[in-house]
């Protein structure tokens, strides 16, 4: 579901384009309101995806930092 780290403007777009929007929107809300993230909805393509804002990057990489393999870190500009 991660589609990556945009290096230029420090945010991590989740890909969730196959997902129904009112399942987008829950996942959104479960993330702003567990974590305390800072995302929005974006429409691409026939779909919506997820965008964390850089304001939330420090807090999504201690979240992940050690859940994911080493090898994947740069998803999260790590």
């Amino acid at each position: 579901m991660m589609e990556g780290f945009a290096k230029k403007k420090r945010r991590i777009t989740l890909a969730t384009n196959c997902f129904s929007l009112e399942e987008v929107q829950l996942l959104a809300q479960t993330l702003r309101v567990k974590f305390k993230l800072i995302c929005h909805i974006n429409k691409h393509g026939n779909g919506h995806v997820i965008r964390i804002s850089s304001k939330s990057l420090t807090v999504i990489q201690e979240l992940l930092k050690d859940k994911i393999p080493s090898m994947m870190l740069y998803k999260i500009g790590l």
